[in-house]
């Protein structure tokens, strides 16, 4: 008895046994001869059929329709095999069938509380952010959109002093006004120009004091879709960085924004907030309300100016406005699923190769990362004397934004590159500074450049041919000495001092239109965009042992594939089977199938073709990386990533680097 559980009383018989137990125990003849009444009348009203007899419901088995079967059994049973009607108008069947409804919603229900318990089956988002936080894992939330824009003073009569601000929170629309962007820091004009960087959003700001923070240092907000990117904390006039967890982060004055399992968002100060926080203490937070990924707008959408607090802003003009980069929703279940592991794995700390590639899904902007490590004596890499070195070939999230504008998206994240992978369309995004020289601007054969040495090396300082249009432009042909008859600009670059001469080769006007410019750009040796720099503060937060950790952008290559397809012209799918194909390569060949590093074989594509498509009898296939040079194989390095799947397509036809031709299987010699 002392083992009795409450599952043990489940029933009026067992409770009736237990207090007949009791009885006997204790010895008490009165209650032993009530209880064993009670008993009998038990067994009299309640007549249980044979136990051999009784149909058992199987657990997996729970359904509305079994369970309907199994009380048509058990009523015919119970009822000594006198009920044996269960016609649909029969009122007792009406009754069992709601009765089986019931049971099927019942067990329903059980089953969704059971698979919220587990992440592989999980559903809810409350559900997967409560899994989440049992190992510290803090989803995404909402990122706002961001863009660059250009202004600049549109009244030549009248300039706009070096010096004149456009305050923090000044409002950018487009032409509809259905969209808004802020400035979330003060913007100078500067040789009537400002260049500066805008955030989607709706403007919201807060004043808190003391008593708005919890024992646990937290400031709970209202708002749910904030643009967690768009936050600044401002106490006392001293503004504190936003971390991704105050009990990661190194140095003070910082926050962190979490997420409850109900959604709602709050703001987590470090342990040591009451040193500066008191009676009286002015807290100030601004923040924009999000609209995520539509947010994002694409170049030259944002038009028009919003009220500016200045003089000069009817003078003001809005000249050009990149396409946006972020703007992100909050992570699904599904990418909390992927996501989650990788964390358990990692426990929020970075030590092997592994985790540093893992961690690419832990930082937004990011589609592939992948870690190489320098003392690897497989990598081929000269190993350094003194510490560990690791490099990072990080794949931006090359999502289209903006069809008008493929090859510049492309690379709008880019992390510096050699200068051997440059290509001009990504020029303006990782070139440090240009300066650009019309036709009738340069005096003969030389460009000057007075005191640049003092800045930048002379290796990296890249001469281009700017004509307007991406596809024609390039990198002039850096030379020792000119050759007889060049094939594009050549150039000569030497030093004297700080100074430093561009020689152009003799006739290299003769190789440019009128219109075509000189762009001169000057590179550093690494220049951290902001998806880069969240990469680097994320592992320089998390990592345990002493690496020199090195950024690189991939090299995309997009190959020509060009197939050779035989088979009956008559057969009814010859006329589309050259647009089926190339649905199925660029499905089969995805960048989600396809990794940094991996090689593509014309042999594998072949195969998938034709156990893809049985009426195809056979198929070559070539790829060439320059469509000129065929070869059986191609192979990126791990610097390298093969892409498919180009930015651009074709109005509504498929890729055009992927070139079918149709043949009649009958006239083909094997």
């Amino acid at each position: 008895m002392n083992n009795l559980t409450p599952q043990d009383l489940t029933s009026s018989l067992s409770v009736l046994n237990y207090l007949l137990d009791f009885a006997n125990a204790n010895s008490n003849v009165q209650m032993r001869e009530e209880v064993e009444e009670l008993i009998n009348q038990y067994n009299e009203v309640i007549e249980e059929p044979d136990p051999s007899d009784k149909t058992i419901l199987p657990y997996n088995r729970r359904d509305a329709y079994s369970i309907l079967e199994y009380l048509k059994l058990q009523a015919e049973q119970l009822s000594g095999g006198k009920w044996t009607d269960f016609s649909d108008g029969d009122i007792g069947t009406i009754f069992l069938r709601m009765l089986a409804y019931l049971a099927d919603m019942n067990n329903f229900q059980i089953d969704k509380v059971v698979s919220e318990l587990y992440l592989s089956t999980v559903t809810e988002r409350a559900s997967a952010i409560a899994l989440a936080s049992l190992i510290g894992y803090e989803p995404r939330h909402y990122e706002s959109a961001y863009s660059t824009i250009t202004m600049i003073n549109n009244n030549e009569d009248i300039d706009i002093p070096d010096g004149v601000i456009i305050p923090k929170y000044s409002i950018f629309t487009d032409s509809a006004n259905e969209i808004r962007f802020y400035n979330l820091e003060e913007a100078v004009y500067y040789n009537n120009k400002a260049v500066f960087d805008i955030y989607q959003g709706e403007h919201i700001a807060h004043s808190y004091t003391i008593d708005n923070i919890t024992e646990l240092g937290r400031i709970y907000l209202d708002e749910y879709n904030i643009g967690i990117n768009t936050m600044s904390l401002i106490i006392d006039g001293v503004t504190w960085n936003r971390v991704d967890d105050v009990r990661y982060a190194k140095g003070n004055l910082c926050f962190s924004v979490h997420i409850t399992v109900d959604k709602v968002l709050y703001i987590q100060l470090p342990a040591y907030w009451p040193d500066y926080v008191t009676r009286g203490t002015n807290i100030k937070l601004d923040y924009l309300l999000s609209n995520g990924e539509d947010g994002r707008v694409g170049k030259n959408v944002i038009t028009k100016l919003g009220a500016i607090n200045s003089q000069y802003s009817s003078n003001m003009l809005i000249k050009e406005c990149t396409s946006s980069e972020g703007g992100y929703n909050p992570e699904t279940v599904e990418e909390m699923k992927d996501s989650i592991p990788k964390h358990a794995r990692t426990m929020n700390t970075i030590v092997t190769i592994n985790d540093f590639e893992e961690v690419g899904s832990f930082v937004s902007g990011i589609s592939d990362i992948s870690a190489l490590d320098y003392n690897d004596p497989a990598s081929g890499l000269i190993q350094p004397d003194d510490y560990y070195k690791v490099y990072l070939y990080v794949l931006p999230d090359t999502e289209n934004y903006d069809a008008t504008d493929t090859e510049a998206l492309k690379y709008r994240n880019t992390i510096i590159k050699d200068n051997s992978d440059w290509e001009f369309s990504d020029m303006d995004n990782v070139a440090k500074d240009v300066d650009i020289y019309s036709q009738t601007s340069v005096v003969g054969n030389t460009i000057l450049l007075e005191g640049i040495l003092v800045l930048y090396n002379i290796d990296n300082i890249i001469p281009a041919i700017d004509t307007g249009e991406t596809e024609t432009s390039y990198l002039m042909k850096r030379v020792t000495s000119f050759s007889s008859e060049p094939e594009k600009v050549e150039y000569i670059i030497s030093s004297n001092g700080n100074n430093c001469t561009i020689t152009l080769n003799n006739g290299w006007r003769d190789l440019l239109s009128d219109t075509d410019r000189i762009n001169i750009y000057y590179k550093q040796e690494q220049i951290l965009t902001d998806i880069g720099q969240k990469l680097r503060d994320y592992i320089d937060e998390r990592r345990l042992t002493s690496l020199n950790v090195t950024y690189h952008d991939l090299t995309i290559v997009q190959p020509f594939i060009n197939i050779e397809i035989y088979m009956n012209k008559y057969d009814i799918n010859y006329e589309t089977i050259d647009l089926k194909v190339k649905s199925f390569i660029l499905n089969k060949y995805s960048r989600n199938n396809i990794k940094i590093g991996d090689p593509i074989f014309s042999s594998v594509i072949c195969s998938d073709i034709l156990n893809e498509f049985n009426c195809i009898r056979y198929c070559t296939v070539e790829i060439s990386e320059d469509g000129e040079n065929w070869s059986n194989k191609l192979e990126v390095n791990p610097t390298g990533f093969i892409d498919i799947i180009p930015n651009y397509l074709d109005g509504d036809t498929l890729i055009d680097k992927i070139t079918i031709n149709k043949n009649d299987y009958q006239n083909k010699e094997i």
